[in-house]
């Protein structure tokens, strides 16, 4: 009997396909904290190149990849651009970064462009979608947009170029001129002037139809549910059934208007908030062949008026002793990423105590001495065309007291009544 009891108490050994399957996770472990390590170790080496710019908005889906990476990461509004950077939207996507030099490039969606820096010229390799490029007052840098063996050379101006799926490239000049070099030839593509890339000729010709208003990719703000927008173009000749058309899709197929405008130069419509595809059409009274515009996006967005909640205006803070420290607060904004709070002792802001760029609605700030103060807040929006707004002042004071202020008693209220068991286990509290 002691025998068979010595016998149970045995440790018993693993069997062969359990230490297989340990073995098995402990590698997928030690991979897997490899893996991490490499990523973390990755994001570390990012700063490395040179940062050259930054996000100043993006919509849905917009990614970016270091030059030492293979792995995509979603990135946010004001987040640096670095040398060597690839930045690619997704559907729907829309993304402007802005250099240090001021120049813009916005990207629609399903675009990606590889971005380097070299002296005093940025090469953009252009692998897809459309883009577009805004030199900056002070931009002294010249833009090489390069696609295979396609280069266009832009210096002061704004160019949007677009490649479709069968590597055709177009170029539309709208401001300044750019430099179109291709399987040897080289062509000058002047303001107003168009270029397609195809079948290795270059083929330039002028804008049949020159649209003024608004800008591709314009943004405007309001604070209504609808807003009159003014399309303006210039003169077009020898054209019949000539109508503005509007779409909330690039193929004008989704929610299509169409604005019979004769031989106006404007036209105002009343919108709704959202995103809209501009375009001409019209018919060449030569052939009644039918012929359009570039498109043109752009984008009414809300912007509700920010409002200081706290303190309210003429709020008196008392004290005894020490001075009390005084919490603000407003509403945020939608098309703002950050805040510019100011502290005066006057009214005109000629005196100004604190001024603070912040990234929350909420903060607290110690005063000096007992007196007046005024305050307010301005928007910084991370949209591009948006100007910032400015809350109306705010006044409070900070007075001292002869004598302490008393407990105030807040809880519970006066008259509430609660069952036995609540103070017996504890629930109610002062």
């Amino acid at each position: 009997m002691a025998f068979s009891l010595e016998k149970q108490n045995k440790p018993m050994k693993p069997k062969k396909d359990t230490v297989i399957t340990i073995g098995i996770l402990l590698l997928i472990i030690l991979l897997a904290s490899f893996m991490l390590y490499g990523e973390i170790y990755r994001k570390s080496k990012s700063s490395n190149e040179k940062i050259i710019g930054k996000v100043t908005f993006k919509e849905k889906t917009v990614q970016r990849k270091f030059n030492i990476s293979a792995v995509w990461d979603e990135i946010e509004n004001e987040v640096p651009v670095a040398n060597r950077d690839t930045i690619r939207t997704m559907d729907f996507a829309d993304a402007v970064l802005t250099l240090n030099d001021n120049t813009k490039i916005k990207l629609s969606d399903n675009s990606m462009i590889f971005l380097e820096f070299d002296e005093k010229k940025l090469n953009i390799n252009f692998e897809q979608g459309s883009i577009s490029a805004e030199s900056g007052d002070n931009a002294d840098s010249k833009i090489n947009f390069k696609s295979g063996d396609k280069v266009v050379e832009m210096g002061q101006g704004a160019t949007k170029i677009s490649k479709n799926e069968d590597d055709n490239i177009d170029v539309a000049v709208e401001k300044g001129s750019a430099i179109i070099k291709m399987n040897g030839q080289e062509q000058k593509v002047e303001k107003n002037q168009t270029a397609e890339l195809k079948n290795a000729k270059i083929e330039i010709k002028p804008l049949r139809f020159q649209l003024l208003a608004p800008f591709d990719s314009k943004f405007f703000s309001s604070q209504l549910d609808k807003m009159e927008i003014e399309f303006k173009w210039d003169a077009v000749e020898k054209v019949t059934d000539f109508k503005l058309e509007l779409a909330s899709d690039k193929v004008f197929k989704a929610n299509l208007k169409s604005y019979p405008i004769q031989r106006d130069l404007f036209k105002i419509l009343k919108l709704d908030i959202g995103n809209y595809f501009w375009r001409l059409a019209a018919k060449n009274i030569v052939g009644g062949k039918q012929e359009y515009s570039e498109i043109r996006k752009f984008r009414i967005v809300s912007d509700s008026p920010i409002k200081i909640t706290n303190p309210p205006d003429g709020k008196v803070f008392q004290y005894s002793g020490k001075l009390p420290v005084i919490p603000i607060g407003w509403l945020k904004n939608e098309n703002s990423t950050s805040y510019k709070l100011e502290v005066a002792t006057n009214q005109e802001f000629s005196k100004v105590l604190k001024s603070n760029d912040l990234f929350q609605t909420s903060t607290s700030i110690e005063v000096p001495s007992k007196g007046f103060y005024f305050l307010r807040v301005t928007t910084k929006p991370s949209l591009p065309d948006l100007l910032p707004s400015t809350t109306s002042i705010v006044k409070f004071s900070v007075e001292e007291k002869s004598l302490p202020t008393p407990p105030e008693l807040i809880s519970p209220a006066s008259n509430s009544s609660f069952r036995s068991e609540f103070f017996q286990k504890g629930k109610v509290s002062f």
